[in-house]
């Protein structure tokens, strides 16, 4: 969701990247544990009411919205490799929501056709409306690791629609670029885990017996759209997608590459160190505050 709405920005001439970075202490053993992360559910109805929210505000400034149906990632743990061989078999590679958004699915959203058609000057409206002029005194400044600052508008109606939802757009904004930076530096970890590569080794060896000789899971992302190219038709893209997909899940049932991704995942974010531990805990009180407003949002 967030790579379509910086599509758009970019369609629109302007935007804002909500990224950064933060650090944290070296991590301590025997520490409380930190609250849950949200159900991919009540995430989804997170998203949902947002994009409600926007489509409401965009409409009062005169713009046409279309509400996003594409993901955040959020805090879910990545889609290290599929698991589940009915998604994989009814949806192919569109399960695993932490992959960005496909150049297909980019052209194929009516929000950006939207965009693309209207007058330049009103592309750069568009981008006001939408994630706010940035004028002094309606940004947010954001101090990221390595003395960096991001800033991001206040007056726009992506930060409505979060105001809406979190109450405070300053806690909101930082907590979000804090997590994403926290979260972002365990997959890399997980994947360089000895534990992870024995599973993957055997998950390889199981695919190259299903005639499909990937050795990560990773490759197969990399290679789709060498897989869209040598298909002869749309119909013969997502068949030939779909069964490496199948193969793809049915491997990581039986190596158990999907149950070793998942511990070795929890395993290190339950070691964060206190000051990381406390920036999740932060950002998950405020999304279970959140849900009843994302229920009366999706109410209305």
């Amino acid at each position: 969701m967030r790579a379509l709405r910086a599509a758009l920005a970019g369609a629109a001439l302007a935007g804002i990247a909500l990224s950064g970075g933060c650090t944290g202490e070296a991590a301590t053993p025997a520490q409380p544990a930190v609250a849950e992360p949200l159900t991919a559910a009540q995430a989804a109805m997170l998203d949902r009411a947002e994009e409600r929210l926007i489509a409401g505000c965009m409409r009062q400034q005169g713009f046409r919205y279309w509400e996003s149906t594409h993901p955040s990632s959020g805090e879910q743990p990545p889609g290290y490799v599929l698991t589940d061989v009915a998604e994989a078999r009814a949806h192919g590679y569109r399960s695993v929501t932490s992959v960005t958004p496909s150049n297909a699915e980019l052209a194929a959203d009516p929000n950006l056709k939207y965009v693309h058609g209207l007058p330049a000057e009103r592309q750069k409206a568009y981008s006001t409306a939408l994630n706010g002029s940035l004028a002094p005194g309606r940004q947010i400044n954001i101090r990221v690791a390595g003395g960096g600052v991001i800033g991001r508008g206040t007056d726009g109606c992506v930060a409505e629609a979060e105001r809406g939802l979190y109450g405070d757009l300053a806690a909101w904004s930082t907590a979000t670029v804090q997590v994403d930076t926290l979260t972002g530096q365990i997959p890399p970890r997980v994947l360089t885990d000895r534990r992870y590569l024995s599973a993957q080794a055997a998950w390889a060896g199981c695919m190259r017996a299903a005639g499909q000789p990937y050795r990560t899971p990773t490759d197969i992302r990399d290679r789709l759209g060498e897989l869209a190219g040598r298909a002869a038709s749309p119909a013969a893209e997502q068949s030939a997608e779909i069964k490496v997909a199948v193969a793809e899940a049915g491997c990581a049932q039986r190596t158990g590459l999907g149950r070793v991704a998942a511990a070795v995942d929890r395993e290190l974010r339950d070691a964060l160190s206190p000051t990381d531990r406390a920036l999740l805990q932060a950002y998950r009180r405020l999304q279970q505050a959140a849900l009843p407003q994302a229920q009366a949002a999706l109410a209305r």
